[in-house]
């Protein structure tokens, strides 16, 4: 807990600096407690929330697939997950909320999307037709973004080809 907070705390005195820097990412499974807040979707940025320092200031973002953080969304929580470099290196890093330890335990439950039906059609090429999604696109080409938040796994961006709907598809980074 205490090299978390030391991490955030670093992050702040960063960020006030002025300068463009590329923020550290810590190596392996992480805990942070920290206020979650929801941020506007944004083309140059990765994480849905914010996750807020106890000054109020942003300390890093955060995204889940596992998870469904609207929920948590204006609450002190206690989560885990690991690090990722954001698009923008000037950028916050993003945690990859995996669970949540504390304040949502009344809202915790599995979150599952019924799968999509399969069509022959390249937009869909990577998606699963099969089973239940867990909420993460599966690969190239698989429609990710939109009002369900649908990410797209390691190593892939979501390229957005509607900006009005906020979605696009899977591609390689």
């Amino acid at each position: 807990m205490k090299r978390t907070s030391l991490f955030l705390l670093s992050l702040l005195l960063l960020s006030a600096c002025g300068k463009e820097v590329e923020f550290p990412v810590p190596p392996g499974v992480q805990t942070v407690r920290a206020m979650l807040q929801a941020v506007p979707f944004s083309l140059k940025r990765r994480g849905t929330h914010a996750l807020l320092a106890s000054d109020g200031k942003v300390a890093a973002y955060a995204e889940s697939t596992a998870v469904n953080l609207r929920m948590l969304e204006g609450r002190q929580v206690l989560l885990q997950g690991v690090y990722e470099k954001n698009i923008d290196p000037s950028a916050f890093p993003v945690l990859v909320v995996q669970k949540v330890l504390e304040g949502g335990e009344e809202e915790q439950r599995p979150w599952v999307m019924p799968a999509r039906a399969s069509s022959s059609s390249s937009r869909n090429a990577g998606a699963s037709s099969q089973g239940p999604s867990s909420g993460r696109a599966t690969g190239e080409g698989a429609p990710c973004g939109g009002s369900a938040g649908i990410l797209c796994p390691s190593g892939f961006y979501c390229r957005i080809t509607d900006p009005v709907g906020e979605s696009g598809l899977c591609a390689k980074r």
